[in-house]
């Protein structure tokens, strides 16, 4: 059975497109440091941050030669509408510091957004960092299905629309990295946004692709778990979803 989203569905989101705005909108608990190079993770700053293996831009060039993890995520074709984004290949890699992933869409957010120029969600990435179902989360969280049972970090990837101070319209992409305490998804490490200078997220003519800092999911190399993807735009009633054993390796 389709499990019942948990999620207020971003049907549009505007952001407008000043300094105040931006600082008012932000959640203190999710507040990232201004300084340059430095992350807050849980309170605590951590050190400078590393060079990153990729350039994020969405482009798929930096992944030719690398296996997709998933083909297709749950079933092919966007169910809840002619609009929604489908995800067609799904790619990871990593190096001491981030998980990188690249998702190949269709639509592209481009293409989406000169037809429909709302806010959407392409999907929860959910990792059972101690790759054990009988921790972590539950079925009793909003879910019908065991398939959300024992995942520890869930990251949610919202489209989001950024309007200027001209009236003008851009789409946007963002992730936020929950982790699993007290029995809810409640506690938000990191969250990045394609609207602010230095985000780790991008989307691009083939897709979207951004980075994941281990240090926040609380992971580090080498290890190996449990990995879901939901996928936003399956139909209601089909198992829109993909599991997978997903390995990262540690530095040769």
């Amino acid at each position: 059975m389709r499990q019942t989203r948990f999620l207020t569905i971003w049907a549009s989101v505007s952001i407008i497109f000043s300094s105040s705005c931006k600082k008012a909108e932000k959640p203190e608990a999710a507040e990232i440091p201004a300084e340059a190079g430095q992350i807050e993770i849980q309170g605590e700053t951590a050190g400078p941050a590393a060079p990153l293996l990729f350039k994020l831009d969405g482009k798929a060039d930096d992944w030719a030669g690398i296996t997709p993890f998933w083909e297709e995520v749950g079933p092919a074709g966007s169910g809840l509408g002619e609009n929604s984004i489908d995800i067609k290949q799904v790619y990871f890699k990593n190096d001491p510091q981030h998980l990188y992933v690249f998702m190949r869409i269709s639509p592209t957010i481009e293409e989406r957004f000169k037809k429909s120029p709302t806010g959407d969600i392409i999907g929860n990435l959910f990792l059972d960092t101690d790759n054990s179902p009988q921790t972590g989360s539950n079925a009793a969280e909003g879910m019908e299905s065991d398939a959300y049972r024992g995942y520890e970090i869930r990251v949610w990837i919202p489209v989001g629309v950024l309007t200027g101070s001209s009236g003008e319209s851009s789409p946007t992409v963002s992730y936020e990295i929950y982790t699993h305490e007290g029995g809810f998804y409640a506690l938000s490490v990191d969250r990045q946004n394609t609207m602010d200078e230095g985000s780790l997220i991008a989307f691009g003519p083939d897709g979207v692709e951004f980075a994941l800092r281990l240090e926040a999911m609380r992971l580090t190399v080498p290890a190996s778990f449990r990995a879901m993807l939901d996928q936003h735009a399956a139909a209601a009633g089909d198992q829109g979803y993909s599991v997978g054993q997903l390995t990262l390796e540690a530095p040769k």
